[in-house]
């Protein structure tokens, strides 16, 4: 069990969320089960947040993202970040005074989601694959200031909104996204081995796929 997310859970969540994220896990365990939901994140319904003054959100240039792999707590690494930019990944951050504080990495086409299963989804829309924030700036909404600012740019490329994909369990995140504005779309799963994808995540152009050798299918 981690006793720390426990901890934050208890102070910051109710029973009835605590007592559904250890179900879900318990679920997914006993029964080689995992559940995922569909987040969509749009301009009609995204709920904005004023950006603080001292925090600036944009595209972290590859310069930056190396210099940052070399600093302790960032969350990336050298070899992944190189392999990530040469993948065509787009990184977009919030800064505070400066640093690097949270986070989100954007996928151009199928994008890992667990062990050798991909996510494919409708380019029409930007896939945000994976965020992080500094440990010492949680709980200052910046995941949310971060996806709100990277949706305006996303929007002026084209793009209908932003997708995401969670774990059903992951209370913390989805209390988050609600607050954002995300509408939760549908339901993904991977239920003893095999892949499945609700009505409504199909209509946003979202699918599971087993690629071999954990390679991104083409």
């Amino acid at each position: 069990m981690n006793l720390g997310y426990l901890r934050h859970a208890i102070t910051h969540q109710s029973l009835g969320q605590v007592v559904s994220h250890y179900a879900y896990r318990s679920i997914q365990r006993l029964f080689d089960v995992s559940i995922f939901r569909c987040l969509l994140v749009q301009d009609r319904t995204v709920i904005r947040n004023p950006v603080p003054s001292g925090t600036d959100c944009r595209f972290v240039t590859a310069d930056r993202l190396r210099q940052e792999a070399a600093v302790t707590g960032s969350g990336l690494d050298a070899e992944e970040v190189e392999r990530l930019l040469k993948s065509g990944e787009e990184c977009f951050g919030a800064f505070v005074d400066g640093v690097l504080a949270s986070y989100l990495w954007f996928s151009p086409g199928p994008a890992h989601l667990v062990d050798d299963v991909f996510v494919r989804f409708d380019p029409a829309y930007a896939y945000s694959r994976w965020a992080f924030t500094r440990s010492e700036y949680r709980g200052k909404q910046l995941h949310a200031l971060c996806k709100q600012s990277a949706l305006d740019e996303f929007t002026a490329r084209g793009r209908l909104g932003i997708i995401s994909v969670v774990y059903a369990w992951n209370s913390h995140s989805l209390s988050a996204a609600a607050k954002l504005g995300c509408v939760r779309v549908g339901l993904l799963g991977i239920v003893w081995g095999k892949l499945w994808t609700s009505k409504n995540c199909r209509r946003v152009g979202l699918c599971l796929e087993r690629s071999p050798n954990g390679k991104i299918p083409i």
